[in-house]
């Protein structure tokens, strides 16, 4: 099993809150300088008082209250955290032309989608025919706002933009929501609720996973630097390798109408 050393790096810069602290007290100068108290910064960014007087206090830090603070400071969190020590590979190669992706690749994906659903059929209809009972289909649910998750502003977007983007890095690193959990220290039970958008992390498992996504700590922070055209082109090729690792289902599918064709030229003989 790989040895988790981005979370040994990750409880090295947060050991005794150092850096939570050190985080706090850059953005209460930033507040003092513009005369603001901590009710007025409070209203601005829609975060509690008291969330606000903790971070002052260099008490752990939400990445909700983070990312509402630095977009209320305009401040762009590439160049405000501190970054993780190591390398950060790029999220995909140089190969790939993201700016090829247009209307034509969702009218192909359209195309493919409803094969597939005529598929479906076509095997629930054979199997009533021979007095099978049919099997219960997964309804998957599409989020339905989607677009919006690439510009967070609410607590709620932020969740889920965030989320959105650890599931890309991960995709794209090709790696098991387990492999994450290894990899970064953070319970695999947890990676599933943040890639969903359901859980406020700290920031301090932002960089636990910014380290085992091996990808900058910024990219993962909603804030004013967002390109939503990138983080949209990102989450197609994204989702396109997924589609990809599942062809195999689609030639077990083949290699059973195989056996299926088989069995039944015997029958006919």
């Amino acid at each position: 099993m790989r040895k988790r050393t981005e979370g040994k790096q990750a409880d090295a810069l947060f050991a005794n809150g150092h850096h939570y602290k050190e985080i706090g007290m850059k953005l209460a100068e930033l507040r003092l300088a513009r005369g603001w108290p901590m009710a007025t910064l409070a209203s601005m960014t829609d975060v509690h008082i008291g969330k606000i007087r903790n971070m002052d206090a260099g008490k752990v830090i939400s990445l909700e209250t983070l990312s509402s603070t630095l977009r209320v400071f305009d401040l762009d969190p590439s160049r405000f955290m501190r970054e993780h020590s190591g390398t950060i590979e790029p999220l995909i190669p140089d190969s790939v032309n993201i700016a090829k992706l247009n209307q034509k690749s969702a009218m192909k994906i359209g195309k493919c989608r409803a094969e597939i659903d005529r598929i479906s059929s076509k095997i629930t209809e054979f199997g009533a025919s021979t007095g099978l009972p049919p099997q219960p289909l997964t309804e998957y649910e599409v989020p339905e706002a989607l677009g919006p998750t690439y510009v967070a502003t609410s607590k709620v977007q932020i969740l889920a933009a965030f989320g959105q983007r650890v599931r890309i890095c991960r995709v794209l690193r090709d790696y098991t929501q387990h492999e994450l959990s290894v990899r970064s220290d953070v319970p695999i039970n947890s990676i599933y609720v943040l890639e969903v958008g359901l859980r406020n992390p700290s920031i301090e498992t932002v960089y636990r996973l910014a380290k085992g996504l091996q990808c900058p700590v910024a990219f993962l922070i909603p804030g004013i630097h967002d390109d939503p055209n990138y983080l949209q082109k990102l989450d197609f090729i994204a989702y396109t390798a997924e589609t990809q690792r599942k062809i195999r289902a689609l030639e077990e599918i083949k290699y059973t109408f195989d056996c299926l064709i088989a069995v039944s030229k015997l029958a006919s003989m």
